[in-house]
């Protein structure tokens, strides 16, 4: 049996989370509280104070140490709720996917850095080049 996940074996929601993480981004799951339960390894009381919608932030920045695994019917990670717990989340469990890319100041700020160097590389000196014949 091969173990090899393909896209298009996960459901949209989990296919979207998985491919926005794939791509670096930050992502929050907002997944069904009543279909969650123990074997989920979410805490009871986390499940009890969000009784039907449960938000989930996988904030790339900390990618290793959530340690997401994207199987065949779940996703496997690394939790803090309030303490590090491993967690599964049934796929079907996922209600919404929230996909926080950079932010648009960031953009802004690359793309006028970027225009400033092409600038002031516009207005420097030709220097000297050697020019084979």
């Amino acid at each position: 049996m091969n173990s090899a996940h393909h896209d298009n074996d996960f459901p949209a929601h989990a296919l979207a989370a998985k491919q926005a993480w794939d791509l670096g981004l930050d992502i929050a799951l907002v997944l069904y509280s009543p279909l969650l339960d123990d074997s989920s390894g979410i805490p009871a009381e986390v499940r009890r104070n969000y009784p039907l919608q449960l938000p989930i932030k996988m904030d790339a920045a900390y990618r290793a140490q959530i340690a997401a695994v994207w199987g065949e019917h779940a996703l496997t990670m690394n939790a803090s709720f309030d303490t590090l717990y491993v967690v599964t989340i049934p796929y079907e469990t996922i209600g919404r996917v929230l996909v926080q890319g950079p932010s648009l100041d960031a953009s802004i700020a690359y793309r006028q850095e970027q225009r400033q160097r092409a600038e002031e590389a516009a207005k420097a000196p030709e220097r000297p080049q050697l020019r084979l014949v």
